[in-house]
């Protein structure tokens, strides 16, 4: 009798085991995983200055220090291309995804905001980069994330105007409405940003400025595709920071430069 006993409580005990999933179900926690740290966000966004959208391309270098399958990153009230994600080594050898999913997809009831991307094998502790293609729109009703406001132009007695400018405001956890990315204050990474902003005609997007955290590489590109005026500024890399504290803004307010000793006597804008 005591033998047989013995052998049922192993059974059990072995069946239990073995249908619990090897990596867990890790987007069921509100924190990210300890062992994915941001190191370097790779940032092209695109916007629409007509109906206020826009689209982007996020490309994120991870550094991996447990053995997972899975990559978490956050957004919210995104539009993400899970068919163009690509998941990488750092050396550029391109890896199997097996599955890329929201959180709400396993679970309607999970609110944490989580992208996860699945790959087919395990991933050693390393660098990985993850590219992301997502869509969104300029909040026109809130000042959160990408926002629109406005102010009023009285131009020397003419018609009142009013005139619409983009700014942001991420914190505290607002970032990830714009776009993908590891929203928590702990991790900071790098950031490496171009943007965009295609005007209309009858816009005078040369009165236009775009400014981020750091300065421009170089003098903004101003071209023209026929119709529409498009005005792209690539920016320096900036030294790793949380994502709460990226911004950028796209106005026609003119900015007044003044010397700061503590940039190599750089030109900086005050706006």
């Amino acid at each position: 009798g005591v033998a047989v006993l013995v052998a049922v409580v192993v059974v059990i005990v072995v069946s239990t085991s073995s249908s619990s999933p090897e990596f867990g179900e890790p987007w069921k926690e509100v924190r990210l995983p300890k062992s994915i740290r941001a190191d370097h966000y790779k940032l092209d966004l695109n916007i629409t200055w007509k109906d206020m959208t826009y689209t982007g391309i996020q490309e994120i270098t991870l550094n991996m220090t447990e053995v997972t399958r899975y990559i978490l990153i956050h957004t919210r009230d995104l539009n993400i291309s899970k068919e163009k994600t690509v998941l990488s080594e750092n050396g550029g050898e391109v890896l199997e995804i097996a599955d890329s999913f929201m959180d709400t997809d396993k679970d309607a009831e999970l609110k944490n905001e989580f992208y996860i991307v699945e790959s087919k094998k395990d991933l050693e502790q390393g660098q990985y980069k993850v590219r992301i293609h997502f869509s969104g729109k300029v909040n026109e009703n809130k000042l959160t994330g990408i926002y629109q406001s406005k102010y009023i132009s009285d131009d020397q007695g003419q018609a009142k105007e009013a005139v619409k400018q983009v700014s942001t405001d991420f914190e505290p956890v607002d970032a990830r409405s714009a776009f993908p990315c590891l929203d928590e204050p702990d991790q900071k990474g790098r950031w490496t940003t171009t943007i965009s902003v295609r005007f209309p005609k009858g816009i005078p997007a040369d009165d236009y400025n775009i400014i981020s955290n750091m300065k421009p590489k170089e003098e903004a590109d101003r071209r023209s595709d026929g119709t529409d005026s498009i005005v792209t500024v690539a920016f320096e890399e900036s030294l790793p920071m949380s994502t709460y504290l990226v911004c950028f803004a796209v106005s026609n307010f003119l900015a007044k430069k003044e010397k700061s000793t503590d940039c190599d006597s750089a030109l900086i804008p005050l706006l």
